[in-house]
């Protein structure tokens, strides 16, 4: 994980000519990242990495919609076993920073928030010292997320992005890709 961030630091510091990062009519993002799991989606005997993916189509010039797939999180600390999988639909607004603080610093910047609702796939299995036998319990639920995120671009059709909510991840960093 450490190595993950070091890398992104510097691609970040490197990334000095940036390329525009508007959203546009038609544009499609796809990225995958590392997070934090949110607390919906974690126990204290869990401690787990979130693997996420998301797909976005540019709907208007500052609406994206799509979806998220994956937001998999998986456990095996101490012999237990916790897997969960999320998949659902998500729109995200983008703000035109440029517009809103006239710096041209921003176009490089993509600043944007939304909400999610789909399905959560869950099992986990894990041993249960009070009852003394092992737990395999399956569940499927609705889930909801608010989220919001910030993407930059270094090259024309790759960049970085880190995402902050509580459906998948409390923070969630990665790679995207513009076709």
């Amino acid at each position: 994980m450490r190595k993950l961030f070091i890398v992104l630091g510097v691609l970040l510091a490197l990334g000095v000519n940036g390329y525009s990062q508007s959203l546009y009519p038609g544009e499609q993002t796809a990225g995958v990242g590392l997070g934090v799991p949110s607390a919906m989606n974690t126990t204290k005997k869990n401690p787990a990495i979130s693997v996420s993916g998301f797909y976005e189509y540019g709907f208007t010039e500052k609406l994206g919609i799509g979806h998220i797939g994956g937001g998999a999180i998986v456990s095996l600390a101490g012999g237990n076993d916790y897997r969960h999988f999320l998949i659902g639909p998500r729109a995200a607004y983008h703000f035109d920073m440029t517009d809103i603080t006239g710096d041209k610093a921003w176009d490089v910047v993509d600043v944007y928030a939304g909400i999610m609702s789909g399905a959560r796939f869950r099992h986990e299995e894990y041993y249960d010292p009070f009852l003394d036998r092992t737990i395999d319990y399956n569940d499927t639920d609705l889930i909801t997320d608010i989220f919001a995120g910030i993407r930059y671009s270094f090259a024309d059709n790759i960049g970085v992005y880190a995402e902050a909510g509580y459906g998948v991840s409390y923070l969630t960093v990665g790679l995207s890709f513009r076709f």
